[in-house]
């Protein structure tokens, strides 16, 4: 009887787990990890929750200023380090974008339907940032 419980319990544990979303596949570009993705709920909520673990969360939204913002997918995204070399390139698969860059300044561009914003940011050791691009729909 004890031994049927024991395997219950795996059982049971294993498949909480299974059901669970995974995080999309991690990708590395010049020596700099990132994951992009959060389409759907399951996915933007496994991205958010290691965004702990991660330097850097970017969120990307559209607004028409009127209704709460949405996600958007498909935004390009450049970082560039300190001296303005390039590190990544990257068009987005989601609203979300996980990167790990080593403490130092960087400057972002981030470019959606034809509008480009830029972003200035310090990455300091340990302290995990988000930051939110939103453009305005077209009007």
């Amino acid at each position: 009887m004890r031994m049927h419980l024991k395997i219950i319990f795996l059982l049971l544990y294993f498949a909480t787990f299974a059901c669970l979303a995974q995080l999309p596949d991690t990708r590395t570009i010049n020596g700099i990890r990132f994951i992009t993705g959060g389409i759907g709920s399951d996915e933007s909520q496994a991205i958010q929750a290691d965004a702990k673990q991660w330097p850097l969360l970017l969120e990307f939204s559209q607004t028409d200023g009127q209704a709460r913002a949405a996600w958007v997918a498909g935004a390009k995204i450049i970082i560039n380090d300190a001296k303005k070399r390039p590190l990544l390139d990257i068009i987005c698969d989601g609203p979300l974008m996980l990167v790990k860059l080593p403490p130092g300044s960087y400057s972002i561009a981030a470019a959606y339907n034809g509008v480009t914003q830029n972003r200035t940011l310090l990455i300091a050791k340990d302290v995990p940032q988000r930051i939110v691009i939103t453009w305005k729909s077209p009007s």
